[in-house]
Parts: structure tokens; C-alpha cells; sequence
């Protein structure tokens, strides 16, 4: 069975390849980010919330992730 990560972070990827190829890796086996082309990072965050507003929270843990990431690659993307 298909969770609902896996359908949210499956549609920005389908977004992302369908302009050109791309080599997507996990950034630190981090399960909300992720390294494109090995030149810029993707920090996914998803809400099942049916109606907006929707609102993100992030944990301590997930600021961490993303100094990390902002501290590698020139390029960070939230999606």
C-alpha cells in the first residue's frame, strides 16, 4: 500500500521530471528532503488538511534539516 507521503512527495516529483531528466537522491536519508542533480535540495512538507488555509509547523528537528541543507547546496527549494 502506497502512504500518503509517498503520493504527496510522488506529485512534486512528477512535477520536477515531466520538465527534463533529473537524478533525485535522499539528502542525509532525511525522509522530508531530498538532492537534485546533486546541485540543488528539495524540502517537501505536505498537509492533509482538505480545505485551507493550510498550515505548516516546523519541529525544531526539521529547522535543523533544512541549516543543514541551506548549508550545502546554493539552491533550496520548499515544496
Amino acid at each position: 500500500m502506497i502512504n500518503d507521503k509517498d503520493l504527496f512527495h510522488g506529485a512534486v516529483f512528477s512535477r520536477i521530471i515531466s520538465e527534463r531528466a533529473v537524478y533525485i537522491k535522499k539528502h542525509n536519508n532525511n525522509i522530508s528532503s531530498y538532492v537534485i542533480n546533486d546541485k540543488s535540495a528539495i524540502y517537501i512538507k505536505y498537509s492533509q488538511k482538505r480545505i485551507s488555509p493550510w498550515i505548516f509547523t516546523f519541529a525544531q528537528t526539521h529547522v535543523d534539516e533544512i541549516k543543514k541543507i541551506k548549508d550545502g547546496f546554493k539552491d533550496v527549494l520548499f515544496c
